[in-house]
């Protein structure tokens, strides 16, 4: 859960107890001044999208001995920044392998990053995206914002199926 007042987020396990919480507002490395994208990856990984910093950063949570008391109640694990892409993305979606996509929303595009990096852009002419999902085939499902449509791409951006219109 991401607390855009505090700049905190947090993990609870499924009976809503809190497992983990990282992050602070700040300038500095690990630090947030906008919560605007949030996704679980694959190997305890969280991507977190920093809009106003222009960033994606990527931490890993770690399982630890706790090093001192806490004020709040804290738990074995510790999370790490492990490293941060230099691109702005909100309303992330993983894959379910390797990739993951998020929605750049000033170049009004669509964000590929695979390995901890920014793999490609998919931009697809009059179309806004403002929701991402991704099926179990690969395929992109976006909601266009100004066609008022759902949109099904390949993962090279071409249209294969477009649902509505404006109107």
């Amino acid at each position: 859960v991401a607390d855009k007042n505090s700049m905190v987020v947090h993990r609870y396990d499924f009976d809503g107890k809190l497992d983990y919480s990282f992050g602070a507002k700040g300038e500095g490395h690990g630090l947030f001044k906008s919560l605007s994208g949030l996704m679980a990856g694959k190997d305890r990984r969280v991507y977190v999208g920093d809009s106003k910093k222009g960033v994606t950063n990527i931490f890993q949570a770690e399982a630890g001995v706790l090093l001192e008391a806490l004020p709040k109640p804290a738990s074995r694990t510790s999370v790490r920044v492990q490293d941060t892409i230099p691109v702005s993305v909100s309303r992330m979606v993983w894959d379910g392998k390797e990739t993951l996509y998020g929605i750049d929303a000033v170049n009004k595009s669509i964000i590929r990053l695979h390995n901890g990096a920014v793999a490609g852009e998919i931009k697809v002419k009059d179309l806004v995206p403002v929701a991402i999902a991704v099926d179990k085939s690969g395929a992109l499902w976006v909601l266009d914002g100004s066609g008022r449509r759902i949109v099904k791409l390949d993962d090279l951006g071409s249209i294969l199926t477009s649902i509505g219109s404006k109107g």
